[in-house]
C-alpha cells in the first residue's frame, strides 16, 4: 500500500542530543510544566558561516530567486495566499511548532535543497560526511507570510552524536542569509532583528545547514510574526525553584500569563546560560559551585522583561548523567506505534506524549511508547534518575499527521547525453487516503515549478539545450493539500570533441639485416600500424637522400609494403619508409642494412695532404675530420662531419680558417671539438674551439705562439684539465711544450722548450701517461723515436727524453698511444722498409721493450695508432699508394695478423686511424684527385 511505502522511508533509529545538549519541550494552549536541559552558556547570537569550497555543494550565499508556482494564488496585496489545507480542525495543529499562530513546515516540506539531504517520513535527515572533511548538506524552507515580518523562528531538529547545525533567515532586502547557530538541542526558539525579510510576493526563506561531520533530522522549522506595534514585555516571572542535582541544580518556575509570549531566557549568576529562547517551565543548569539562578520572560516580538528575583542553591558533587533518546521513527500518522528508549540511567520518568506531565515513573527499562493521538509537533520527554542523585532531562521532536502523504514516483527515458538532450519523463502517484489533485514539475531543479497538470501525470519531453547538471523535481498534491516529490537527476555533458589524431608509427624489418657482398635483403613495413585508425600509403627512399617516391628503381616499390633491395658494396645502408594513415598524418622510419667489408667513401674535395693533415676525432657519437685545402697559393683549414654514426652521409664542409698550415690535430676540449694547427703565413702555432659540440661553427682562431716560425706537427691534448699542444719550433728546431691557463682555451700560458736538441720535434705525439703529460716524437737528426715524460701533472717540469728506437733509421711517420696501460709506438723503419710498433715494459714509459715488425713489405708511410676492440691496430700506406690496415692477435701487440689492403690509389697519405663502434675507420687524402677519402669497416 502507499501508507507501507511511506513507512519503508522511515529510518529505524535517531539518536537526540545528549543530556548536556539535549532540548527542551512545548506544547501550546497547555498550563501544565514543562522541561528542558541547556546546551551551553552564553547569549544567542547571529554568527557568520564558514566558507567552504566543496567539489559539489558550497555553503549557500545569495537568496534564491522567488517566483509563483503554479498551484498558488496572490491575494488583493500580491502575496501569496496559503497553501490548500492550510487551515482547518484537522490541519490546526500543524502549526504547533511554536504557537496556534506559527507559519510552519515540516521537515520534508523542502524548496531546495544539496548534498546529503533525504525523506525521512515527514521529517529529512541530513548528513555532512566526517568530522574534518568539512562537507556541507543543507535544505531551503519557503513560508508565506503575506503582509507579515517575522519575530520569532523555531525549529524541532532531532541531533545526533552531539553534533550541531545552523539556521539562516532569508533577508530580500539585502539579498543575503543572516546566520544564527551552531545550535545543538531539539527545540529552538530565537527572535530576529526588526527588518523587510519576505520576498517581493511575502514568502520567507529558511536555510538549515549541517556542517563538518553534523548528523541530524529536521521535524519542523516555522516562524511567528512579528506585531509592530508591540513595544511592550511581558510580565516578570517569579523566582524559580531549584533543587540540587549532581553536576547543576533542577530550575522550575510557574508560567507566564501573556498571549505572545515566546519563552523565556534562563540566567546564571547574571550571565545567560541559554543561547535562544526557552519556552518550558523547568530546566537544568550546570554548575559546580553555588548558584543563582534568574529568568526573564520574551514574547515573539522580541519584547525582554525584567529579570525574576534570584534563587540561590548548590549542586551535588559528582557528574550530571549524559542520557540518550531514541525514536523508532521521526514521524507518523495519528495512533501510530514509535517506541521510545532511554539509556545512561537506574530510572526513567516519562511523558509520552510532551505535555509537561509525567505520565510513568520510576520505570527501570528505559522503554515506553509516544503518545500519536494528537496531531502537528509533539515532545516527548524522559527524566532520568541515578543513584548518586544524578539527574537529567531529554526530550525528542516527532511529527504527527492526520493525513498519508501521497507517494510520488518519477522515472526518465534517458538521464544523461550531449545538448540538445531530449528527456521523456514518466510520473507514477498513489494517495492511500484520498485522491491525486495535482502534478507539477521543475525541469531544472530551481524550486520553481515550470507548470502544473490536475489530471496528467506525464509532461511533455523537455529539451535541455546547454549543459549542466538538472535535478528535475516532480510534485504530486493530495485532495487534503499534503504533497510528495520525487527528483531526477539529468547530466547534460557537452560532446566531447575527438581526441586529435594519432600519427601512425613506422616499423621496419630488414631479412638479412647484415651479410657479405652482394647482399639481397627483403625490407618489410608490414608491422606499422596506425592507433587511431588505418595506413593508407607507403612511400621508400632506398638511397637515404630524403626523397620519396624517387623515379627509377623506387618508383616499383611505392604503394606497397616491402621491398627488396640488392648491394654489390660494403658499407652501411639505410633505408627509409613513409607511412601516412586515414587522416593524411605521417611517420617516417628507417633501418641500416650492413654489408661486410672495407667501404670507401670520397667526403670532401680540394683536399692537400701533409704534415699530420687530415686529423679525425669522434664527435659528439660521430667521426669528424680536420683537413686542409690548398688552392695554389694558400691554403685554409676545414672540418666536416658525419651525419650519423653510420657515416653513411656527411655534411657540408665547414671552413674554420682561412689562413692555416699544413699541420693539425683535433679533439675535445672542454665539451668542444678543437683544433691545434700552423698558420700558413708566418708560421704560427693557432688554437681554435667551435662553439657547438657538433662543430657547426667555430669560434676566433686563438695565436698560442708566434716566435719566428713555430707551430709544426701540433699535437693537442687535455692534460690535467685544461688544453695542452707539443709542436715543433721551426725555427730552432727544437720540440716545444705549451698549456693553456683555461679549461676552454682562451689564454695560453708561456711555451717551454722540452727537448733543446737541434733537429728534434717531427712527428709529435702528447698523452696524458700515468697521470702525467708524456711526448713521443722523432729526432730526425739522428733518425731515432724518443720519448720524454713530464715530472708533474701540468708540464711544468720535464724529465730527460728517452732513446725508444735506435737501431738504423727508425721514427719516421710516428703515432703514440697508450696500450693496455702503457705507452706504445707505430713507426716507420727506414732502414729495412718495414712497418714497426714497439710498447714500455710499464705505465711511465721509462722501459721500453723490443719492436716489432708488423709489415715487412710496407715503409710504414702515413701510419697512425689506434686500440680497437681491445687490440691495438696500424693504419698506413705502401710506399704512398696503397691503403693498409693491421690489427694484433693480442692486447699488447706482440704479434699481428696479416694486413689488409683497404685503397690501391696512387698518392695516398696522412692516414689517421679512428675506431668507431669497435669498428676501424680511417681518413686519408688522395693527392690524384685531391679528394678527402674515409674508408670504414662494416
Amino acid at each position: 500500500s502507499g501508507r507501507e511505502k511511506v513507512k519503508l522511508l522511515f529510518r529505524i533509529v535517531f539518536s537526540a542530543a545528549l543530556a548536556a545538549i539535549s532540548a527542551f519541550l512545548f506544547t501550546c494552549g497547555q498550563d501544565s510544566k514543562r522541561v528542558l536541559t541547556i546546551s551551553s552558556i552564553g547569549t544567542q547570537q547571529a554568527v557568520e558561516p564558514v566558507a567552504v569550497e566543496q567539489p559539489a555543494v558550497t555553503w549557500p550565499e545569495g537568496l534564491p530567486e522567488d517566483r509563483l508556482q503554479p498551484w498558488e494564488e496572490l491575494d488583493a496585496d500580491g502575496n501569496v495566499m496559503p497553501p490548500k489545507g492550510a487551515e482547518g480542525p484537522e490541519q490546526s495543529r500543524r502549526a504547533s511548532n511554536l504557537n496556534f499562530d506559527s507559519i510552519f513546515a515540516s521537515g520534508i516540506e523542502r524548496y531546495l535543497e544539496a548534498g546529503d539531504v533525504t525523506d525521512f517520513g515527514e521529517a529529512s535527515s541530513f548528513a555532512s560526511g566526517a568530522p574534518g572533511g568539512e562537507a556541507i548538506s543543507y535544505a531551503i524552507y519557503r513560508l508565506a507570510m503575506g503582509a507579515d515580518q517575522p519575530g520569532t523562528i523555531a525549529a524541532d531538529i532531532n541531533v545526533h552524536n552531539g553534533g550541531s547545525y545552523y539556521i539562516g533567515v532569508g533577508d530580500y532586502s539585502v539579498n543575503t542569509w543572516h546566520w544564527y547557530g551552531p545550535y545543538a538541542v531539539t527545540h529552538v526558539r530565537f527572535n530576529v532583528p526588526e527588518a523587510e525579510y519576505t520576498s517581493g510576493l511575502g514568502n520567507l526563506m529558511l536555510a538549515v545547514v549541517a556542517y563538518d561531520g553534523a548528523a541530524f533530522d529536521v521535524v519542523a522549522i516555522g516562524a511567528n510574526a512579528r506585531d509592530l506595534a508591540d513595544t511592550e514585555p511581558p510580565p516578570i516571572p517569579d523566582a524559580p525553584s531549584l533543587t540540587a542535582v549532581t553536576g547543576g541544580v533542577f530550575a522550575e518556575w510557574l508560567k507566564v500569563t501573556a498571549g505572545d509570549l515566546a519563552g523565556y531566557r534562563i540566567y546564571a549568576d547574571g550571565e545567560a546560560v541559554l543561547d535562544y529562547i526557552e519556552g518550558g517551565t523547568s530546566v537544568v543548569v550546570p554548575a559546580t559551585d553555588e548558584v543563582a539562578v534568574t529568568l526573564t520572560a520574551v514574547d515573539i516580538s522580541g519584547n525582554e522583561s525584567d529579570a525574576s528575583d534570584p534563587a540561590i542553591e548548590t549542586p551535588l558533587a559528582g557528574d550530571m548523567p549524559v542520557v540518550e533518546l531514541t525514536a523508532t521513527a521521526a514521524s507518523g500518522v495519528r495512533n501510530d506505534v514509535i517506541e521510545l528508549s532511554a539509556t545512561g540511567a537506574e530510572t526513567y520518568d516519562w511523558d509520552i506524549d510532551g505535555d509537561g506531565t509525567w505520565d510513568f515513573t520510576d520505570d527501570p527499562t528505559g522503554v515506553s511508547e509516544a503518545d500519536t493521538s494528537d496531531l502537528g509537533v509533539i515532545r516527548p520527554a524522559v527524566r532520568a534518575h541515578t543513584a548518586e542523585g544524578g539527574f537529567s532531562l531529554n526530550a525528542i521532536s516527532l511529527f504527527i499527521s492526520g493525513n498519508f502523504r501521497p507517494v510520488v514516483m518519477a522515472t526518465a527515458d534517458v538521464t544523461s547525453g550531449p545538448p540538445p538532450l531530449d528527456v521523456n519523463f514518466t510520473i507514477i502517484a498513489e494517495d492511500d487516503d484520498g485522491t491525486i489533485d495535482e502534478y507539477a514539475w521543475d525541469f531544472d531543479g530551481d524550486g520553481t515549478f515550470d507548470d502544473s497538470s490536475p489530471t496528467d501525470p506525464s509532461p511533455l519531453a523537455h529539451n535541455y539545450p546547454d549543459a549542466g547538471m538538472y535535478n528535475a523535481k516532480f510534485r504530486v498534491t493530495d485532495n487534503d493539500g499534503a504533497w510528495a516529490v520525487d527528483t531526477v537527476a539529468v547530466q547534460v555533458i557537452e560532446d566531447t570533441p575527438p581526441p586529435p589524431n594519432q600519427s601512425p608509427v613506422a616499423i621496419l624489418q630488414a631479412d638479412p639485416a647484415s651479410g657479405d657482398p652482394p647482399l639481397i635483403t627483403y625490407i618489410n613495413a608490414n608491422q606499422s600500424f596506425d592507433p587511431d585508425g588505418t595506413i593508407v600509403s607507403y612511400e621508400w627512399d632506398l638511397d637515404n637522400n630524403g626523397v620519396y617516391g624517387e623515379v627509377g628503381d623506387e618508383a616499383d616499390a611505392q604503394g606497397y609494403d616491402y621491398v627488396q633491395v640488392e648491394y654489390a658494396d660494403s658499407g652501411s645502408y639505410l633505408v627509409a619508409v613513409r607511412v601516412t594513415d586515414d587522416e593524411g598524418a605521417d611517420n617516417e622510419g628507417k633501418i641500416a642494412v650492413t654489408v661486410h667489408g672495407w667501404s670507401v667513401q670520397t667526403i670532401a674535395s680540394d683536399a692537400a695532404g701533409g704534415e699530420r693533415t687530415p686529423a679525425a676525432a669522434v664527435v659528439n657519437g660521430k667521426p669528424a675530420v680536420a683537413y686542409t685545402k690548398w688552392d695554389g697559393s694558400e691554403s685554409s683549414l676545414w672540418y666536416i662531419q658525419a651525419k650519423n654514426t653510420l657515416s653513411s652521409s656527411w655534411n657540408t664542409p665547414v671552413l674554420v680558417d682561412g689562413s692555416a698550415g699544413w699541420a693539425a690535430c683535433l679533439t675535445i676540449v672542454d665539451g668542444l671539438p678543437a683544433i691545434a694547427y700552423k698558420k700558413d703565413d708566418g708560421g704560427d702555432l693557432r688554437y681554435v674551439r667551435a662553439n657547438d659540440v657538433d662543430g657547426s661553427s667555430w669560434g676566433l682562431p686563438v695565436t698560442v705562439d708566434s716566435t719566428d716560425d713555430v707551430g709544426r706537427y701540433p699535437s693537442l691534448a687535455v692534460v690535467n684539465g685544461y688544453p695542452a699542444i707539443s709542436y715543433l719550433d721551426d725555427t730552432n728546431f727544437v720540440l716545444k711544450y705549451v698549456r693553456a691557463t683555461d679549461a676552454a682555451g682562451s689564454t695560453w700560458g708561456t711555451p717551454l722548450v722540452v727537448d733543446s736538441t737541434w733537429g728534434v720535434g717531427l712527428s709529435t705525439t702528447l698523452l696524458v701517461v700515468n697521470g702525467n703529460p708524456a711526448i713521443g716524437y722523432w729526432d730526425w737528426n739522428i733518425q731515432d723515436v724518443m720519448y720524454v715524460r713530464a715530472d708533474d701533472a701540468d708540464g711544468t717540469v720535464w724529465n730527460a727524453p728517452i732513446l725508444v728506437d735506435g737501431v738504423g733509421s727508425v721514427g719516421g711517420w710516428m703515432r703514440m698511444l697508450i696500450v693496455d696501460g702503457n705507452p706504445a709506438f707505430s713507426y716507420c723503419d727506414y732502414t729495412n722498409s718495414d712497418q714497426d710498433y714497439i710498447r714500455a715494459t710499464d705505465a711511465d714509459g721509462s722501459m721500453w721493450g723490443s719492436s716489432v715488425t708488423v709489415d715487412a713489405a710496407a715503409s710504414g708511410y702515413s701510419n697512425s695508432l689506434a686500440v680497437i676492440g681491445g687490440y691495438p691496430t696500424i693504419s698506413y700506406t705502401l710506399n704512398g699508394s696503397t691503403l693498409r690496415y693491421v690489427a694484433a692477435m693480442d692486447a699488447t701487440g706482440s704479434s699481428w695478423d696479416t694486413p689488409l689492403e683497404i685503397d690501391s690509389s696512387s698518392n695516398l697519405s696522412c692516414t689517421v686511424l679512428l675506431s668507431i663502434c669497435d669498428s676501424p675507420a680511417i681518413a686519408y687524402v688522395c693527392s690524384t684527385d685531391d679528394t678527402l677519402r674515409f674508408a670504414r669497416l662494416y
